[in-house]
């Protein structure tokens, strides 16, 4: 119980903060043809990194991003930051994710490390 108040506080939090952000971003997406691209402040998309089937906003510093229907994070380089390994996650706010992984739902840090979890089978 005391892991399900946890997760409910983080969530409402979460949610707070992810509303109440600006669009003062240093780069973005472009969506063509099914795919997600990275561009830069100007709107001009980043040649040398990969495009990206589902992408959201940068938030934290980080965009989730999904490749081969697995979810990870890069930086505003383009240079994944944490592995795709994730079925389910979303945006970083006040340094916490949240993600499914294994069976097992909860937050994660910047490095990718699962917390305060809950086992979902």
């Amino acid at each position: 119980m005391k892991n399900l108040l946890i997760l409910i506080a983080l969530a409402s939090t979460y949610i707070v903060q992810t509303n109440a952000q600006g669009n003062n971003a240093e780069c973005g997406f472009k969506y063509k043809k099914g795919y997600y691209s990275l561009t830069n402040r100007k709107g001009k998309v980043i040649k040398n990194v990969e495009p990206f089937t589902y992408a959201l906003p940068f938030s934290d510093g980080l965009s989730l991003v999904e490749n081969n229907l697995k979810f990870g994070y890069i930086d505003s380089k383009g240079t994944t930051v944490i592995d795709y390994q994730f079925y389910n996650a979303g945006s970083f706010s006040s340094g916490l994710a949240y993600a499914t992984l294994g069976g097992k739902y909860g937050y994660i840090n910047k490095k990718g490390s699962l917390l305060y979890q809950l086992n979902l089978k």
